[in-house]
């Protein structure tokens, strides 16, 4: 949906997340192939929001980006 179409945190039903949402947190695990993706979620969209992100299960990755079912997400590590 557009961002202004989806409520972060409510039950938006069997959608994706928007294009414009993006978390920062810590991985919890390594990214592995068939398994869902899971974050210790301190921001999302740029406003601090503590709590958990998990994907779908991942069908394919490399060191940029996963897909799942559902959605491609792009992947930047930071260093602190």
């Amino acid at each position: 949906p557009e961002l202004e179409n989806y409520e972060p945190g409510k039950d938006n039903g069997a959608v994706s997340l928007p294009v414009e949402y993006y978390v920062e947190g810590y991985l919890i695990k390594e990214i592995t192939l068939g398994e869902s993706v899971v974050v210790d979620r301190y921001a999302r969209n740029g406003i601090p929001a503590i709590g958990t992100f998990i994907s779908s299960p991942v069908i394919n990755f490399d060191s940029t980006t996963f897909k799942t079912y559902n959605s491609i997400y792009s992947i930047e590590y930071l260093t602190t």
